[in-house]
């Protein structure tokens, strides 16, 4: 159970507790006076806070499918690669995808993703399928420096501690940001992706070749 359901939980086991010992209508008005609700959220808040700290956070680990739903009842998958990687599968369905057809389904796009997604969102854990040899290693990305729009290519052969070496305009075609995404941002992503529709955070994230110097281009 992750930590937002739990707390979810707690909170809704209160309400139960405070309804059934003492009535639908007292309750109502109890809630309603000042006092009484500032101490229930005083208690509320301490038992959140020893949840928090006692649920177990679950960490992903390489070759973890993930079963994600989007709008409209339908669903798309992930695997887990070297962390923080993760693929996103360019496949779509209503939920009844096996374990093992993960190992034949194209990939739509490959991004370092937050390591509290999974544990933090209702991203289901279909179980875990050995990765496939070419995802085992972490893909070449791009970086473009915030000052002076210089670009490099970023990957952990090279050498520490930045892991980076310059480059050109053309060898960053088709590579993704370096960046790290958090769950909303991929979320929409997805759903921009699956509906044939521009991201608005891929398109963030794209070059601004306006600022690429000269002797890059």
């Amino acid at each position: 159970m992750c930590v937002r359901r739990a707390r979810k939980a707690i909170v809704a086991l209160a309400l139960v507790w405070v309804s059934s010992a003492l009535g639908q209508e007292q309750t109502s008005r109890l809630l309603m006076a000042p006092e009484f609700a500032r101490q229930i959220q005083y208690s509320l808040m301490d038992a959140l806070c020893t949840i928090g700290t006692h649920v177990k956070r679950y960490i992903w680990k390489s070759g973890d499918v993930f079963r994600i739903e989007l709008d409209g009842g339908r669903f798309c998958y992930s695997q887990a690669c070297c962390y923080p990687e993760i693929s996103f599968f360019d496949y779509v369905d209503d939920g009844g995808l096996c374990l093992n057809e993960v190992d034949t389904l194209p990939v739509a796009f490959r991004i370092f993703l937050h390591k509290s997604v999974p544990q933090d969102s209702d991203w289901q854990i279909l179980g875990n399928r050995a990765v496939r040899p070419e995802f085992e290693t972490k893909a070449l990305r791009f970086k473009q420096d915030m000052i002076s729009g210089r670009l490099s290519l970023y990957h952990e052969s090279f050498t520490a501690p930045q892991f980076e070496k310059e480059t050109t305009l053309a060898e960053c075609e088709g590579l993704e940001n370096v960046a790290v995404w958090e769950l909303n941002h991929v979320m929409d992503r997805l759903g921009a992706h699956f509906s044939g529709e521009k991201c608005k955070w891929v398109m963030s994230l794209a070059i601004d070749q306006s600022r690429v110097p000269a002797d890059q281009r």
